[in-house]
């Protein structure tokens, strides 16, 4: 059974409908029929990041294997405690966001609140994990010239730009991200009026 139908046909969706009107930054319409698009959408992220972390386990875990300077065990290992914070964040986000709506409009909207959530926590994590990868880069730069002092200039000078890259890269991810964070943020608070007011026509 198709839940999204089941939602579009059920009596609250008109009440639902009308009290959306007066904020017409989110699509009602559109949230039903997302919603199984946004499930798949989730999963495929949660994968992509795992794999994402995994990567810089192994990657962490052969540094340890071939280090031979303080340096390159010192970056190792906060290479390897930013893939498991990564780890963690992934399952932490997502928490209460994985689930399906039922076949009532009020179930659609707190679900809704909860990706909202998710959202929004996921902007910070990345803006947390983006910081702690500010300094990496300086690691990196230690790890490089500790393992051969000896690097030519040319080879320095690659180094260089690598980082630059590096770090413009985050600070693009940080500004891009900062107003996807804050339209969440208003949409969760229509999303909450909305349920309180479904809430209350319900004890009418």
């Amino acid at each position: 059974m198709d839940n999204n139908q089941d939602l579009m046909d059920t009596p609250e969706w008109d009440n639902l409908q009308e009290l959306w009107q007066d904020s017409p930054s989110v699509d009602m319409e559109k949230m039903a029929r997302k919603a199984r698009f946004v499930w798949w959408r989730m999963r495929v992220n949660f994968v992509i990041e795992l794999l994402m972390c995994g990567a810089g386990l192994i990657v962490t875990l052969y540094l340890m294997y071939r280090a031979t300077t303080i340096a390159t065990y010192v970056f190792a290992g906060a290479a390897g405690l930013l893939s498991v914070g990564g780890i963690y964040a992934a399952f932490r986000i997502r928490r209460g966001a994985w689930g399906e709506p039922g076949d009532t409009a009020l179930s659609l909207i707190e679900l809704q609140i909860r990706r909202a959530k998710s959202a929004i926590l996921y902007v910070k994590a990345n803006y947390w994990l983006g910081i702690v990868s500010f300094a990496m880069l300086p690691l990196a730069w230690w790890t490089i010239t500790d393992e051969d002092p000896g690097i030519a200039a040319d080879e320095l000078q690659r180094v260089r730009y690598i980082i630059v890259a590096a770090l413009a890269a985050l600070i693009m991810v940080m500004v891009v991200l900062w107003p996807y964070m804050k339209k969440k943020q208003r949409e969760l608070i229509e999303l909450e009026k909305i349920a309180k007011q479904l809430k209350e026509d319900d004890l009418t």
